[in-house]
């Protein structure tokens, strides 16, 4: 799960996972019935790109998230 994965569900919330996380949020995630785009390697600017498609946002440490991404 080093690179981009998605996963997309029909009628679900969709989130985007832009820091590296434990193997098992995907299973949990998929569990709770959220789409999701796992991009672990992304940029800030490309974060700031591709926000507006979702609706959740997974974060641990990559950045500090205010109203400039939107």
């Amino acid at each position: 799960y080093n690179t981009h994965y998605s996963v997309l569900k029909t009628n679900s919330m969709k989130c985007l996972i832009i820091d590296p996380m434990h193997d098992s949020i995907h299973g949990l995630l998929q569990e709770a019935g959220l789409a999701y785009d796992y991009y672990p390697d992304i940029t800030p600017k490309e974060v700031s790109e591709k926000i507006a498609d979702y609706e959740g946002l997974f974060v641990r440490s990559k950045m500090k998230i205010g109203t400039a991404l939107y």
